[in-house]
């Protein structure tokens, strides 16, 4: 009896159905340098095995020192063990560099997000001239509110 307790219990567990966290990363990008300048962006969710790519933009820009970029991503779970979505953003870029030079990185980690929350939104700003992001706005929606 026990037995097939503590098994239709680890059963039940497998087959609940998951539900999927979405993330929203949206912002404005700069280059005070000289045009043109080309970026790329990577939403990504970091594991110990593999790396998720949620979404990812590229684009270049020859008029304007600035763009407006628009990431979205879902991702179901983490693992069996893990309660938590390691994510970060990934940004190269030449802003400021001449033809010869290798991109500039800036790497843009979050903190731990759980698996129950429902819903990531977060407006970002970047400038590629300072190598430099900041959140202006955050915010999580939870399965449980």
């Amino acid at each position: 009896m026990r037995i097939s307790f503590v098994l239709f219990i680890l059963i039940a567990a497998i087959i609940v159905p998951v539900v999927p966290t979405g993330w929203i990363i949206l912002g404005r990008i700069t280059c005070q340098k000289a045009v043109p300048w080309c970026y790329s962006i990577q939403l990504a969710e970091i594991d110990s095995s593999s790396n998720d790519i949620m979404d990812s933009f590229a684009a270049c820009e020859f008029k304007s020192s600035h763009q407006d970029y628009h990431l979205k991503g879902m991702e179901a779970w983490d693992g069996i063990f893990d309660g938590n979505f390691e994510t970060e953003l990934l940004i190269e870029h030449d802003c400021g560099l001449e033809a010869t030079e290798e991109k500039q990185t800036i790497r843009m980690t979050f903190d731990p997000i759980s698996t129950t929350t429902q819903y990531v939104r977060k407006e970002i700003n970047i400038n590629l001239g300072k190598n430099e992001t900041e959140i202006i706005k955050a915010f999580n929606t939870y399965l449980w509110e």
